[in-house]
């Protein structure tokens, strides 16, 4: 007989990275002998999607193009529920992505990410959490309050590792992000060429352009100049911002879907972003990297380059030509990563296993 395994994590987001580790941890545990996962459909009370009158026929396609793939290849065919109470699974898994970052308004609603509204009975797992903030910016009376609850917990990023393990009254460990436990090859049946795909392109995945971007500009100018490509962004597409900063403009796939987003990542000559998914898709699909550091909240990015050795792939402000090159040198990094995939499998493995419900 199957357990049954419920898990709770930001899948609904209209993120390419968000959906993606929610659809790599079901499709985890779904592989382990005698687990049944499903993603609760948890959608927190008063959550909306962007809308805006300029933008609005692309975002009602991104969030079409978003469901289909919940349906299609995440099994969310469940009706939406505000809150998760009761014992009806097994085990209830939680992560990864930020659930437990608080400065995220979908992670502080009801702290339902916590479990909070559970019996005292039900089985709780935290796997690969991520806390997006310093250990001192902990709430720790929260952490305290619920923490505990739990029959094991991971993190995602080791800084906060010391001071979660002190608040559960458990020892904490370090687990890769979700998507990081499949490979490359095993995305590939999810693409989807774009209907106007435009090759050879650079993709500049970037998350707000004031957030130490202008250096990346030129940097992503100077790329596009010396191998004479284009330029594929991720600014909105009705938006003259690409036009009037970039020297390619190859048009925004942000509005994309997922399947579209991995050929994107796939396909590109290079990859120049300070999204952590942005950078975790560059290295399982071997893509030369150029990744910035955000300004703030950049523990995640920092945890991936230093687990992986990915040092050389971190710039900072604008890099001249003669510095850039798509030589990249990934066997070092496989090594490493497969290292950590077989760590983080044993560990959700065994978790799931000795969290079976009385």
């Amino acid at each position: 007989m199957n357990r049954e395994i419920g898990i709770l994590t930001f899948h609904y987001a209209d993120n390419h990275g968000a959906v993606l580790q929610a659809y790599a941890l079901r499709r985890v545990i779904n592989s382990f002998l005698g687990c049944h996962a499903d993603l609760i459909n948890y959608v927190p009370k008063g959550y909306n999607y962007p809308v805006s009158p300029e933008h609005a026929d692309s975002q009602k396609k991104k969030r079409e193009k978003f469901e289909r793939f919940l349906l299609e290849y995440c099994g969310v065919n469940t009706p939406m529920i505000h809150s998760v109470e009761g014992n009806s699974k097994d085990v209830y898994v939680v992560g990864s992505d930020q659930i437990w970052n608080l400065d995220i308004w979908e992670a502080a609603a009801d702290c339902e990410y916590f479990l909070p509204h559970l019996s005292s009975k039900a089985k709780r797992i935290a796997y690969s959490a991520s806390i997006g903030m310093e250990p001192e910016e902990i709430d720790e009376e929260l952490f305290r309050q619920y923490l505990p609850w739990f029959d094991k917990i991971s993190l995602r990023e080791e800084n906060c590792v010391e001071r979660v393990s002190r608040l559960s009254g458990q020892k904490c460990h370090v687990t890769l992000d979700p998507s990081l436990l499949l490979t490359g090859e095993d995305y590939e049946p999810l693409m989807e060429k774009p209907d106007r795909a435009q090759e050879p392109y650079l993709l500049y995945f970037w998350y707000d352009l004031g957030d130490g971007g202008l250096g990346s500009v030129e940097t992503v100018n100077t790329l596009a100049r010396k191998y004479n490509v284009t330029i594929k962004h991720s600014f909105l597409s009705e938006s003259s911002l690409a036009r009037r900063m970039l020297v390619r403009d190859g048009g925004s796939m942000i509005q994309e879907g997922i399947g579209e987003f991995l050929w994107y990542v796939k396909n590109a000559m290079a990859v120049v972003t300070n999204s952590f998914h942005g950078a975790v898709f560059s290295i399982l699909f071997e893509r030369p990297l150029y990744l910035y550091y955000p300004q703030i909240r950049k523990c995640r990015q920092e945890n991936l380059v230093r687990l992986l050795h990915l040092q050389d792939r971190v710039i900072e402000g604008y890099v001249s030509g003669d510095r850039l090159t798509l030589q990249t040198d990934y066997k070092p990094v496989f090594h490493r990563l497969d290292r950590e995939r077989r760590k983080s499998l044993a560990y959700l493995r065994e978790a799931i296993r000795g969290a079976e419900r009385e």
